[in-house]
């Protein structure tokens, strides 16, 4: 983890306030460097796959591990929760991975602002390819439609639009997939396509 990530994880575990969050995966997104800076706090880890919860749940427990750790399972772009009711959600590429969202990559972000209380924070790292061309190129090559839509307005701009301002952005890494990473990337390499994703991380806050 880069000084950048491990700041931005800092700055939320300096806050004091509950965390949730969204999109987890197994990797459990940034909980585990917020929570090793401040395990005293709660924590709710959630994702759309319930097999997460299921297995992580019973690895705390069968490994006896006294945790503010919870589990729920659920959409991202259809959260269970009241509107204006929670003060942090962070997530690590979630809201890059939501490639369901048919509302030209909004849907995501328009679910974390209705959430946050006013006054409340986001703090997320997100991806994006900076060659579109090449990535288009690559899923012609490999014959499947691209999965990716590279018409919709960068970070930023959405954030704006669903009324989160961003209090900073820094790019904590930018880099070439290599074969091994995917089968996207594989079919790029072979085919002498350089694919390179840039991650961003934002400090966010509803207005």
């Amino acid at each position: 983890m880069n000084s950048a990530i491990r700041e931005l994880c800092r700055k939320v575990a300096d806050m004091g306030y509950p965390v949730m969050d969204i999109a987890t995966g197994p990797s459990l997104g940034l909980l585990p460097e917020i929570i090793a800076l401040n395990p005293d706090n709660e924590y709710l880890a959630t994702d759309a796959c319930p097999l997460i919860s299921i297995f992580l749940n019973k690895f705390i427990k069968e490994n006896h591990i006294n945790t503010n750790l919870s589990f729920a399972s659920f959409n991202a772009l259809n959260m269970p929760i009241k509107s204006s009711t929670i003060d942090v959600i962070t997530s690590n590429i979630g809201l890059s991975s939501l490639r369901t969202d048919i509302q030209n990559g909004m849907g995501g972000i328009k679910e974390v602002a209705r959430i946050l209380r006013c006054g409340g924070y986001m703090f997320t790292i997100e991806n994006r390819f900076t060659e579109p061309e090449a990535v288009k190129e690559a899923f012609r090559i490999w014959g499947k439609q691209c999965w990716f839509n590279f018409d919709i307005k960068p970070w930023q701009e959405r954030f704006e639009l669903a009324n989160l301002r961003v209090i900073n952005s820094e790019v904590t890494s930018k880099f070439k997939l290599n074969k091994d990473d995917n089968n996207l990337a594989k079919i790029a390499n072979e085919n002498n396509i350089d694919l390179i994703v840039e991650h961003t991380a934002y400090q966010l806050v509803k207005r």
